[in-house]
């Protein structure tokens, strides 16, 4: 974590967006493959879920939970890709409308369980279910990811900046590991 806060204070320096960010998506994906990626996914909700429950048992950690917000929201990104979702495809970002901020988690958790079931079912269920069946089905746990992430954000008070922040390193380190795929391959 020490490492991450370094790091944070150099993001600055680091220009991707989010363009950037989603070209080395699909490069990745050609790489490793959707499977492996959708697998990546629901580890990274599971992650984010573990964050949470340590958050409410102990000290709130800051980093940690913003370090895990932003895998989520790769994870959205990787699913918009695999998926072929669009943008316009999916429902602006709000706020949940729940009271309380054990509410908040709660509805959080709740909605981070399902996403990964959801996922796991479009995994298996690919040869069972139409393309445009699990593509709508993505979109619904995009769009509820999308809005626990902007709650969780709330509640802990994760600033838009240490996002963007984070959002950078892990597209520069994504970005590496690309490159460190290609140079293995080359080696072969």
């Amino acid at each position: 974590m020490k490492n991450l806060e370094k790091l944070m204070k150099h993001a600055k320096k680091i220009k991707y967006t989010h363009k950037d960010r989603m070209a080395c998506i699909k490069k990745s994906l050609s790489q490793i493959g959707s499977t492996e990626y959708l697998i990546i996914c629901m580890e990274e909700i599971a992650e984010l879920t573990d964050v949470i429950m340590g958050n409410t048992l102990n000290k709130v950690d800051y980093i940690h939970t913003a370090e895990e917000i932003v895998d989520v929201k790769f994870a959205t990104d990787i699913l918009k890709v695999i998926y072929k979702i669009k943008e316009k495809d999916l429902k602006k970002v709000k706020k949940s409308d729940s009271k309380g901020k054990d509410k908040i988690i709660a509805r959080s958790i709740q909605t981070l369980a399902q996403s990964q079931q959801g996922i796991s079912k479009a995994v298996r269920w690919k040869d069972r279910e139409s393309e445009k069946t699990i593509k709508e089905k993505i979109i619904g746990i995009i769009n509820d990811l999308n809005t626990a992430m902007a709650d969780l954000e709330s509640i802990y008070k994760i600033k838009n900046k240490d996002i963007e922040a984070i959002e950078k390193l892990k597209t520069w380190r994504l970005k590496k590991r690309i490159a460190m795929y290609d140079a293995k391959k080359k080696k072969k």
